[in-house]
């Protein structure tokens, strides 16, 4: 009984690890099909997306979010209206509660996310940018 218990409480701290890893750092998407890289910094409770053209490496611009994390996997995303001058669609995105998000798939170095509002969804794979080296 206490080796079962044991191996439960294991495998529960190792599926903690498992989605904490996506909570805070430094992540990228690709988007090939807009032709857009998404650098995406988490801290605690707030997230700063840089877009870039993705072929040329050129900064298009910058938003600044709010997140809160509702369950190991599951996180509401609200523009930062103090940061930033929300256009119409990040007011409308903010007045219906943000923008859902929940991780439903963990390989390797990214995460799929599901993210919803209203009746639209977006699946997005995000990945781990590593740490440099000091340079």
């Amino acid at each position: 009984m206490k080796q079962q218990l044991f191996y439960l409480f294991a495998f529960l701290c190792t599926s903690c690890n498992y989605y904490s890893r996506f909570h805070q750092g430094r992540f990228e998407i690709i988007d090939e099909e807009k032709n857009l890289k998404y650098e995406i910094i988490r801290s605690e409770n707030r997230q700063i997306e840089r877009v870039y053209c993705y072929d040329e490496n050129k900064f298009l611009r910058e938003t600044h979010l709010f997140i809160n994390w509702n369950s190991k996997s599951e996180y509401t995303l609200l523009f930062d209206t103090v940061r930033q001058t929300p256009d119409p669609t990040a007011s409308q995105i903010n007045k219906s509660g943000g923008l859902k998000n929940e991780i439903f798939l963990i390989k390797n170095d990214c995460a799929f996310v599901n993210t919803t509002f209203k009746n639209n969804f977006l699946i997005s794979k995000i990945c781990l940018i590593p740490l440099s080296l000091g340079y």
